[in-house]
């Protein structure tokens, strides 16, 4: 059985996804997350402007 990546938050409160064995897909650099009705294909992450 295959694992479909999630979007998770880290304990500095950033978000990322990891795929199912845990490695990171996607940067945890992210401070929000929407997923939209069909969170399978989209999703909106907003990144903090340094």
């Amino acid at each position: 059985m295959n694992s479909k990546p999630v979007v998770c938050r880290n304990t500095d409160n950033f978000y990322g996804i990891p795929d199912g064995k845990g490695t990171e897909i996607v940067p945890f650099v992210y401070e929000d997350s929407i997923a939209f009705g069909n969170a399978e294909k989209e999703m909106w992450l907003k990144k903090m402007e340094n």
